[in-house]
């Protein structure tokens, strides 16, 4: 009971450590509580969980009062979970919860909200605190932000908005008339169009600090008006692929930016050196610039390191993704030379023409450099690596996939020198001596270990990491010539796991996949390809790891429907599941069981499965993306697009008559961000 709980802290403070030697009785405890000096209370209830708290406000009117003081609540976020602790901890009837939020609003300073669930609460906290400083607001629809007056606090900050809709004219102009805004995050907000964007920054242009946008429906007009942001210090744009080279010419007012973030963007180098030359005053400390695999990489050459090194000597993050660089050792020697403070570095990826003189040059950085990405480094030998060994001590994260001329000569020398968590050595012609000299080295450190297609690391390699690594929470070995015995070692020494990738490992047999059930922490499992797994095994997996999110069984044709059941019973935070080629034998049922009761499901996979499409008419969460390769009649797929409870963002399949379902489905208001993907059936 919370009140015993109570009394222990209670006295455990007035006597200390001698609780069990005295005995009071529970009459004469129970008699000093309300006449306790308030900040001896105040010393002790801060210790107890909020649950207690609450239970404790419900015995008379005076712990009610002392409970719901803002000492004790101060700094409180409003969200679904304190509303269920509420309503859990103390039975309420309506007037009285009300009552117990508006006691609290004067404590809450932030919002955390989803529009599922009584949205009239805002209106009440907004009400009755009007120093609100930070509102985070998900809803599908925006329906309840109609009229709702969460925004009409005076003092907010940090507004967070996402919506798988355009938000409405009367949201926009609510976040444009608050004048102390410093943060806008509005990453997830769909629909968001030049003119929107304008109304609600255009009043903040000497306040806002930090912007996040989706940049799908802008163009480089909407980069003009964030031009005139002269305060702004952090600019992140997603999916950034409409923008011109022009658009980063629109930015050169932003004196005092120090983050850059750019996704699915189209720049060429030359814009790239523009603009870095235009924000000379800024001091750049943080600049990404990353592309997704399906789009072509923009190429970065000498030239940018160059501008980096001379106007932007306080650069501490330089990241990329997907992008091809043109660099030679002229370009690295001037970066380390300019940007000696350089903690994080990402040259991932391209096919430049580094040698091992130029990554020696990395050795400069000594002391401040501790992440490193050079995969696809096809001119790093071991000379290059024992050099960055020798020099940069600090170094956490590492990453030398498909660096194919390093051997276990340099690796070795890493490990025992660098205090590395996380190590990429995917597609390297290492053996078991690398793994070995891993456990021996970085055994207490090593969190993240990648070893993919290393075709001359065998079991004794696995079984030595698994013993030796105590902290280890992601491993990667598909594609490894190894058994039972390896997933049997990680099973038994793997309590802190959480990502387990053995894909492509035609030794693993139903033995070794059931010794996983111990891994109750994972998180991840991908046992795609392994061609000897049966539903036996993964169903006692499913069972013990109910905190799965991630699931591949691609491949496996041993995988039946009662797998798809046992999972949708055992494993309702499940994300994202993959079951391409697997047995014919799973039908709508067991995927209709999948649908049905994992509520958080975002993506499933299916491939050469007996489905007619029945299982589209079952209720399921606003967002899944289902991928669908097999023959689905056309009318379940009218079905499920002339209804509107159902939100599919997706569907990829082979219609018989696929003329009849695009002339068919006209997109309205309800449905207008639906896809439907068609493919025509093949001819065989």
């Amino acid at each position: 009971m919370p009140t015993a709980r109570f009394e222990k802290s209670f006295s455990a403070y007035a006597h200390g450590s001698s609780y069990c030697a005295q005995k009071h009785t529970q009459t004469a405890m129970e008699s000093s509580l309300p006449h306790l000096p308030d900040h001896v209370f105040f010393d002790v209830v801060k210790f107890l969980p909020r649950s207690d708290l609450l239970e404790l406000s419900s015995t008379n009117e005076h712990m009610r009062f002392l409970c719901f003081q803002k000492e004790i609540w101060e700094g409180l976020q409003l969200d679904l979970g304190l509303l269920d602790l509420i309503k859990l901890s103390v039975p309420l009837e309506r007037h009285a919860f009300v009552s117990v939020i508006s006691h609290l609003a004067g404590c809450v300073t932030k919002v955390k909200w989803s529009g599922e669930y009584q949205p009239e609460v805002l209106g009440i906290v907004s009400a009755n605190n009007p120093l609100i400083a930070s509102v985070n607001l998900t809803d599908p629809d925006f329906k309840f932000l109609r009229t709702s007056r969460v925004l009409d606090a005076p003092f907010i900050r940090n507004v967070t908005l996402s919506s798988s809709y355009p938000p409405e004219e009367k949201m926009v102009r609510k976040v444009a008339s608050l004048k102390y805004l410093l943060h806008l995050n509005i990453l997830n907000l769909k629909g968001v169009t030049d003119s929107l964007l304008y109304l609600m920054i255009r009043h903040h242009s000497a306040s806002l600090q930090e912007l996040l946008i989706n940049g799908e429906f802008l163009t480089d007009e909407a980069f003009e008006t964030i031009g005139t942001l002269t305060e702004l210090r952090t600019l992140v744009v997603d999916n950034a692929k409409n923008l011109s080279n022009e658009c980063l010419g629109k930015l050169c007012l932003l004196a005092k930016l120090t983050v850059l973030k750019m996704r699915q963007c189209l720049f060429s180098a030359s814009s790239v050196c523009k603009f870095l030359k235009c924000v000379a005053g800024s001091g750049l400390s943080k600049l990404q610039l990353f592309n997704d695999e399906y789009m072509p990489p923009i190429t970065i050459t000498d030239d940018v390191l160059n501008a980096l090194s001379v106007h932007h000597k306080s650069l501490i993050h330089l990241d990329t993704n997907n992008i091809s660089w043109d660099l030679t050792d002229s370009g690295v020697r001037h970066l380390v030379g300019g940007c000696q403070k350089l903690a994080y570095l990402d040259i991932g990826n391209s096919n430049s023409e580094i040698t091992d003189a130029g990554f020696a040059q990395l050795g400069r950085l000594m002391n401040s450099l501790t992440h490193l990405d050079i995969s696809h480094s096809t001119r790093l030998s071991d000379v290059g690596l024992l050099a960055i060994a020798n020099c940069c001590l600090n170094l956490r994260y590492l990453n030398l996939q498909r660096c194919e001329n390093i051997t276990d000569k340099s690796v070795c020398r890493v490990v025992s020198s660098c205090p590395l968590k996380h190590l990429k050595l995917s597609y390297c012609h290492i053996t078991d001596a690398s793994l070995i000299c891993i456990g021996k080295n970085a055994g207490a450190t090593m969190e993240f270990l990648h070893v993919p297609y290393c075709k001359k690391i065998t079991d004794h390699g696995v079984t030595v990491i698994a013993r030796a690594c105590s902290s280890l929470k992601s491993l990667n070995v598909s594609g490894l010539d190894i058994t039972d015995m390896s997933l049997i070692c990680v099973a038994a020494y793997g309590k802190h796991l959480t990502h387990l990738k053995a894909s492509f490992c035609p030794g693993v047999t139903n033995i070794g996949v059931s010794a996983l059930k111990a891994c109750s922490s994972l998180r991840s499992l991908d046992i795609s390809s392994c061609k000897n797994i049966t539903d036996s095994s993964v169903t006692q997996v499913v069972k013990s790891c109910t905190d799965l999110e991630l699931l591949h069984l691609d491949y496996n044709k041993g995988i039946t429907g009662a797998s798809l059941r046992q999972i949708a019973s055992s494993c309702p935070r499940l994300q994202k599941l993959w079951v391409k080629n697997c047995s014919p034998k799973i039908r709508d049922s067991d995927v209709a069981h999948i649908i049905r009761n994992c509520n958080s499901l975002q993506l499933l996979w299916l491939r050469n499965a007996q489905v007619t499409g029945s299982f589209l008419k079952q209720r399921k969460p606003p967002c899944v993306r289902l991928v669908v390769y097999t023959a689905v009649t056309d009318t379940s797929v009218l079905t499920l697009m002339d209804s509107k409870r159902l939100k599919l963002k997706v569907v990829r399949t082979e219609l018989s008559n696929y003329k009849r379902v695009i002339h068919s489905f006209r997109p309205s208001k309800s449905n207008s961000f639906k896809t439907l993907r068609v493919t025509r059936p093949s001819r065989s």
